[in-house]
């Protein structure tokens, strides 16, 4: 434990990497975690983010609170409010280290931690700082360690104090549970994948239990619901919990979609003229694995926030990983299709549009040479989106963006703007030539 604040002492800085890295448990009282070293005559050295750069926690910015910042537990298993501070150290969090798709850019990493706030400062109706999070390494080097930082300057009771180091002590742990299918068909068997056995409760949209199960570790399947957004806690015997979601479709709600067009100066919606206020969004828990690891559970209580906010429109897609959501034809697979199911559905529940972009930087070539020019590209590239729009035909909840800042290069050169020096691209360039 470090309750020094921001300050460490740098010559054991060697062993407490090494104690970290074997999965050992860690709490930080204070400050902005490992930002402050001491040098062994008690000297302060250079105030950096190095050492919490290395922890993939730096570095930190400071955010000053006020009168009317309220402390609240948005984590169950955490009932102690941390009061008073005046300043909380908002620190820059990296959950993998890694990529998954090794060659794409945009990709994201095996994520090697999970992140939980237990304290949340809120101003105005949202949560403005944390000043007590909690960090489970689950993956890599190491794996096992429980991380809690209380980088605030508020007073601590010795029974917070008790309360953090008991809990940082039980070390890391871990539950999940998703959808077999994020949106199922009317009739349809609702299926839930969980990572270990214990017991579900399924809650429709008004909070009402439709049905309990006891579930063991894998594949379940439950029974057929009605329409709507069903809310899915899994709890295990050891009292840990969480929450998915899944869709039965609501063609009612697809159907009462708005038209959308384009007049010379605004983007209307049911002829109104109606400036968007949008955000890109995927998820809050997986980020750009959202289509993969879907959660409408999450989805629903994001864009809650987002409708309360003034939001009308998200803007979303792929940014990576094509090949787990289409195969080489450009044919996209049913997990994938029921994922952005539930995330339009989502969406629509809240009134707020979804433009959904298909491709980032450079498209999938589909075995071609070339992503704009090869035939064999482009007839796998018309496939994907064909694909999408016929199944969305008439749905005014979602509309599309081609790619997100294309770049014309080599795969190994994106945003080198180069040639890609194949056929196809010499076959262009001398008709373009003809024809000027």
């Amino acid at each position: 434990m470090f309750p020094y604040g921001s300050s460490f002492p740098l010559e054991q800085w060697p062993h407490i990497r090494a104690f970290i890295r074997r999965g050992g448990n860690l709490v930080v009282l204070g400050g902005a975690p490992f930002h402050q070293p001491v040098l062994d005559d008690n000297r302060l050295g250079v105030r950096q983010a190095t050492w919490a750069h290395e922890l993939l926690i730096g570095p930190a910015d400071a955010i000053e609170t006020g009168s009317g910042w309220k402390a609240v537990t948005p984590e169950p298993s955490w009932t102690i409010p941390i009061s008073g501070a005046k300043k909380v150290y908002a620190l820059t969090l990296r959950l993998a280290r890694e990529t998954d798709m090794p060659g794409e850019h945009g990709s994201e990493g095996p994520r090697e931690a999970i992140a939980r706030p237990l304290v949340h400062l809120v101003h105005d109706g949202l949560p403005r700082a944390t000043p007590l999070l909690e960090i489970d390494r689950i993956r890599g080097a190491e794996a096992g360690g429980r991380w809690l930082f209380a980088p605030s300057d508020a007073p601590l009771s010795a029974a917070a104090i008790r309360a953090i180091v008991q809990r940082a002590m039980a070390g890391a742990s871990h539950i999940e549970a998703r959808p077999v299918h994020a949106s199922i068909a009317a009739g349809e068997r609702a299926g839930i994948v969980t990572s270990k056995a214990g017991s579900i409760v399924v809650r429709d949209d008004r909070g009402r239990i439709v049905h309990r199960q006891r579930v063991a570790a894998g594949e379940s399947t439950l029974e057929a619901f009605g329409a709507g957004l069903h809310h899915v806690e899994l709890i295990t015997a050891d009292g840990l919990r969480t929450t998915t979601g899944f869709w039965v479709r609501d063609n009612a709600l697809l159907a009462r979609g708005p038209k959308v067009t384009v007049s010379r100066d605004w983007l209307r919606v049911d002829g109104r003229v109606t400036p968007i206020v949008g955000t890109t969004y995927m998820a809050s828990d997986v980020h750009r694995q959202f289509l993969f690891e879907p959660n409408p559970h999450v989805w629903d209580r994001d864009f809650a926030q987002m409708k309360s906010l003034g939001i009308n429109m998200v803007r979303t897609g792929l940014w990576t990983a094509w090949s787990r959501a289409i195969d080489e034809r450009g044919v996209p697979n049913e997990a994938f299709l029921r994922a952005l199911d539930a995330y339009v559905q989502t969406a629509a529940k809240h009134g707020i549009l979804v433009n959904f972009t298909f491709y980032s930087f450079l498209p999938p070539a589909h075995g071609g040479t070339n992503p704009y020019l090869d035939p064999r590209s482009l007839e796998g590239q018309k496939a994907f989106l064909s694909a999408v729009a016929s199944r969305y035909r008439g749905v005014g909840w979602i509309h599309y963006d081609l790619i997100n800042e294309p770049s014309y290069a080599p795969p190994a050169g994106l945003w080198s703007n180069r040639p890609i020096r194949d056929e196809h691209e010499k076959s262009a360039w001398f008709i373009w030539v003809r024809n000027r």
